[in-house]
């Protein structure tokens, strides 16, 4: 937790400163075991409970369904996919019990996303509102056994159908779908939901095996063929948090429907031109770590001898302590690890390969494989603040899968970085979770602005050029280190060449000497930092926190003001003052120095701090 001894540093001295599959298990029958509905009158089957919670939809030219999902006085809110309301001039809605009403579609209730729509309609009566899951649905969660409830077209009659979850793409296809399950979907259950015991996790969208194969990525991009065939053989949805990602916050807020459970993620553009290069480059020689224990790292090729190769990482990576005051005290867990490369074959670690060095976070370790891997440049000279660099590696943010990311900033003026780390907690990188110590130990003294999340730890810090300057490690971390504010931290590589008869390994490709680039190039990297999308759709207080940190890293200081004003509206006394302490640090950037004391006096309000 931050303390009050940081905002008054940067009241007094900071102010001046600039800114720098297919499977197909059994599926099980509808539970029977009673439930509560959601105003608590009486106890439901969940077979009952889906029957209530379930709406027919008919208009003059379509037939669908959709599924309550608030309420709000004697007004509901329906859920269903646009197609079932396009090109309609009026909607009827029925519920379970035979009753029909006239309803209307919620004007420009979605930011951004168009897939989905939501309807009113008014009813004196009591009808039971779906329980929304709270749980995210991922890679993890294939093999899930759900319900599709719809309404069926030509009948009118009220069905379900079982099934599992068949595949989770982390790219919706056009009209948003993003997850395939198994069941016999039919014309008509379109917009019903789609449920994981009685929690509502979807819609129904697309049933399996249509006349028209039109599988295209929402980006333009389609499948290979065979990932059509497959595609092809599981009706599609859409998963519920795309709605609580783009509601209106003013209808998330009226209906009282939760926050999504989202992640801090970031998104970036196909690079092109040098920048593409560079990235290329970059993949070729950096390796992912994966651990018994579900984490991961990253780290970097710096030598091969004939079969041979030789790679550097960051040694938390090989030895995932947990937090504890004798943690150094301990041996390492006695976790098996494999590498993977840049062809993603993967082979095993032997830990007899290992070497580590007492008080520094750096090993390395060997792998043997007749393949061909490029080897990591290495250029040993002391960067200046303001220069460009990239962190290369294998972020895992949340319960997602691993990806790659090439993340683009510059060299911060480090005793700028070391006053302001030194007074907050740091937290190691690795497995999506930031792990907190308590001082600027282990080699860390490289300060850099490229957005960097868990499972990066041990890979690359670039330079403009594409050498290696550093191994990332570290972020800066609030609130117990649980939320990543501030700078991203690594050692510098002559830490590294200066202990590399300890660690048995000399790299093969070394240089002094400084980064060459053209204006072109110049241009091309601070298009690339400046061109990171960070979200700014619906989110807990943690998560704008965290966006606004990005932001604030990216130079984009009154986006950061807007992100850190979102958590603060929020008011959660677990965090809000962290919201005005990066709202004061957007501030002085901008040369708003009062308002940013202002800020800065909020965040050392007593009320906010508990010790």
């Amino acid at each position: 937790m931050i303390k009050p001894s940081i905002a008054l540093i940067l009241l007094f001295s900071l102010l001046p400163q600039p800114g720098l599959t297919l499977i197909t298990p059994a599926a099980r029958n509808i539970s029977n075991h009673p439930i509560l509905t959601a105003q608590g009158d009486r106890e439901l089957t969940e077979e009952q409970f889906l029957q209530r919670v379930t709406v027919r939809i008919t208009s003059e030219t379509n037939r669908g369904s959709g599924t309550i999902i608030a309420k709000k006085g004697d007004n509901y809110l329906v859920l269903t996919n646009a197609h079932v309301t396009r090109n309609t001039k009026t909607l009827q809605v029925q519920t379970y019990d035979g009753h029909s009403r006239a309803a209307r579609i919620v004007p420009n209730s979605l930011s951004e996303n168009q897939y989905l729509a939501l309807l009113e309609f008014s009813d004196t009566r009591n009808y039971a509102i779906a329980t929304i899951a709270e749980f995210t649905i991922n890679q993890n969660s294939i093999g899930l056994e759900v319900v599709a409830a719809g309404y069926v077209a030509e009948t009118g009659q009220y069905r379900t159908t079982k099934g599992t979850l068949e595949q989770v793409s982390d790219r919706p296809l056009r009209e948003g779908y993003s997850v395939g399950y198994s069941g016999d979907i039919v014309q008509g259950m379109s917009g019903g939901g789609i449920f994981s015991e009685d929690e509502l996790i979807g819609i129904n969208g697309r049933s399996a095996h249509p006349i028209l194969s039109n599988y295209t990525y929402e980006d333009g991009t389609k499948p290979t063929d065979a990932e059509i065939q497959q595609m092809r053989a599981v009706n599609w949805g859409i998963l519920l948090n795309t709605l609580l990602t783009y509601i209106r916050p003013e209808i998330l807020s009226a209906y009282n429907l939760p926050l999504p459970p989202v992640n801090p993620d970031i998104e970036t553009t196909a690079y092109t031109g040098y920048i593409a290069e560079l990235e290329a480059k970059a993949k070729g020689f950096t390796v992912r770590i994966d651990s018994t224990s579900g984490a991961n790292g990253s780290g970097v090729i710096i030598a091969k001898e004939g079969n041979i190769y030789t790679v550097l990482t960051a040694d938390h990576v090989l030895c995932e302590k947990k937090k504890s005051q004798d943690a150094a005290s301990k041996p390492c867990p006695n976790n098996t690890y494999t590498v993977v490369t840049s062809d993603g074959k993967t082979r095993n670690i032997e830990k007899s390969t290992i070497i580590r060095q007492e008080g520094v976070d750096l090993a390395v370790f060997q792998f043997e494989s007749r393949d061909n891997y490029p080897v990591a440049e290495i250029a040993n000279y002391n960067p200046n603040s303001g220069d460009f660099v990239f962190a290369a590696g294998f972020p895992k943010i949340g319960d997602n899968p691993s990806k790659w990311l090439f993340s683009g900033g510059i060299i911060g003026d480090k005793e700028t970085g070391l006053l302001q780390t030194r007074q907050s907690d740091l937290s190691t990188q690795q497995s999506g979770t930031l792990q907190s110590v308590a001082s600027l130990e282990g080699g860390y003294e490289l300060v850099y602005t490229s957005i960097t999340f868990g499972g990066m730890s041990g890979g690359a810090v670039l330079d403009s050029q594409g050498r290696v300057i550093g191994i990332h490690g570290r972020s800066e971390g609030a609130g117990g280190g649980k939320i990543q504010l501030g700078y991203s931290l690594g050692i510098p590589i002559s830490t590294f060449l200066g202990l590399q008869e300890r660690f048995k390994v000399k790299p093969q490709l070394l240089t002094t000497a400084q980064p060459q680039v053209s204006p072109q190039q110049q241009q091309e990297i601070i298009q690339a930092i400046t061109g990171v999308i960070v979200p700014n759709t619906n989110a807990k207080a943690d998560i704008w926190i965290q966006r606004g940190g990005q932001l604030w890293r990216l130079g984009r200081f009154e986006e950061a003001i807007k992100a850190f004003d979102e958590a603060i509206k929020q008011n959660d006394p677990d965090n809000v003052y962290l919201a005005w302490y990066g709202k004061g640090l957007a501030l002085f950037e901008l040369r708003e120095h009062q308002t940013a004391i202002e800020a800065l006096q909020q965040a050392i309000n007593p009320a906010f701090l508990t010790n």
